[in-house]
């Protein structure tokens, strides 16, 4: 699975999730730290803390089930758009380093914003 397929803004290879938060309703918001030398827009003194914001997830309980059984501070090996998404249908898949495990999420709405770098 390639990772910095169109669609996501930033290449998650090898992003840490920090926070996982469910809700108000079916949303998911996590938040990250993507590593420089995967990504310029850092000034090179730590990790670019990101939130990725999903909404309006049709298959929430899925996603709620797998996230879970996380462990903290999981390791991304791919976040990414897949070819067949639509802009109020987001197919986006998570493959995390460790596990292999993978989760898609079924979103209305994806948002990245990123805060700057950890120093």
């Amino acid at each position: 699975m390639r990772c910095n397929e169109e669609g996501m803004e930033l290449d998650y290879y090898g992003a840490v999730i920090r926070s996982v938060q469910f809700g108000p309703r079916h949303e998911l918001t996590l938040q990250f730290d993507v590593w420089p030398k995967h990504n310029s827009a850092t000034d090179g003194t730590g990790a670019l803390q990101v939130t990725v914001r999903f909404g309006g997830i049709s298959n929430y309980e899925e996603v709620l089930r797998a996230f879970k059984g996380l462990n903290a501070n999981e390791s991304l090996h791919c976040l990414k758009d897949d070819p067949a998404s639509k802009p109020t249908r987001r197919l986006v898949d998570l493959e995390f380093d460790r596990t292999e495990q993978r989760i898609r999420i079924i979103a209305r709405h994806v948002q990245e914003q990123a805060h700057g770098s950890k120093g």
